[in-house]
């Protein structure tokens, strides 16, 4: 299973995490601003906290597909 943190702007995958990665786990959306300025590295938009309406939940071949294909 992946976690992405996806920019709103510019659909860029600003970090992507896969379960058992690391023993720190998931970062926060507020620790991941702050590893990144709080800017998207491609467009420079401003990052926010996601809202519960912005996640989505993907069936597993479905995140595979959209992963080969993402930029």
């Amino acid at each position: 299973m992946a976690i992405m943190y996806v920019c709103k702007g510019c659909d860029t995958i600003i970090y992507r995490f896969s379960v058992g990665q690391d023993s720190f786990g998931l970062p926060t959306p507020q620790e991941l601003k702050a590893r990144v300025a709080s800017r998207c590295p491609k467009c420079g938009r401003e990052l926010s906290v996601p809202s519960v309406d912005s996640v989505i939940i993907l069936k597993r071949g479905e995140a595979r597909r959209i992963l080969s294909t993402a930029h």
